[in-house]
């Protein structure tokens, strides 16, 4: 082997050897990034069900104070069936909407989970 060759191979196997490191580099550092969006979506997920929880309850407590109004309205059957209707209508359209924002939340955090996963795989290939 002549100098030219030895200085090719020397060459190529520190550039291999830099690539190797760097490739540890990235991975150790996808990680990190996939640990801490991990982190951050579970803070969000323990948000957003405890201010579902303090919704519900909030909700629990006002619908039983109402119904306790409207049981109070029974001599008058009209207007107790009317009261009852829109209390029912009520219920139904928070329970909707929780559903939809839950349903929303969750698209949008696995549409994120895909683009970081998809930028994470970018990078280490």
């Amino acid at each position: 082997m002549d100098i030219t060759q030895l200085t090719n191979l020397d060459t190529a196997i520190t550039f291999k050897l830099r690539m190797e490191h760097y490739k540890k580099i990235l991975n150790a550092e996808a990680m990190d990034i996939d640990k801490k969006l991990t982190t951050h979506s579970q803070t969000l997920i323990n948000d957003m069900v405890l201010l579902f929880e303090e919704s519900r309850v909030s909700f629990g407590q006002r619908r039983k104070k109402l119904m306790g109004a409207i049981e109070k309205c029974q001599a008058d059957e009209n207007c107790y069936k009317q009261l009852k209707q829109t209390l029912d209508k009520e219920c139904e359209v928070f329970f909707d909407t929780i559903d939809e924002l839950l349903n929303s939340f969750n698209m949008a955090r696995k549409r994120r989970s895909d683009i970081a996963q998809e930028e994470i795989a970018k990078i280490l290939s």
